[in-house]
């Protein structure tokens, strides 16, 4: 299993994490699948399977949330009441 670091999982594309969150899951998979049926010998890589999963889910979310945050972020125009001692 081989180590990736967050920043080079945000380099890649929204395309490439899906495609590599479905190896991934696979890869999960086969390790549980191993897991119950023989002893392997390290069991961290289930741990560390399901981290990096998150870890791209979490980009990708970020990702979602970053396009919508613009239209949120827009300050909102408010109107000056005029009141009745000013007039």
């Amino acid at each position: 299993m081989e180590k990736i670091k967050i920043r080079e999982i945000r380099e890649m594309s929204t395309e490439e994490l899906q495609k590599r969150i479905i190896d991934e899951r696979i890869n999960l998979e086969n390790l549980r699948f191993q897991h119950a049926t023989t002893r392997i010998q390290n069991t961290d890589n289930l741990k560390k399977s399901r981290h990096l999963i998150a870890r791209m889910m979490t980009i990708i979310r970020e990702r979602e949330l970053g396009k919508g945050e613009q239209l949120i972020a827009a300050p909102k125009q408010t109107s000056k009441k005029v009141s009745k001692t000013e007039e």
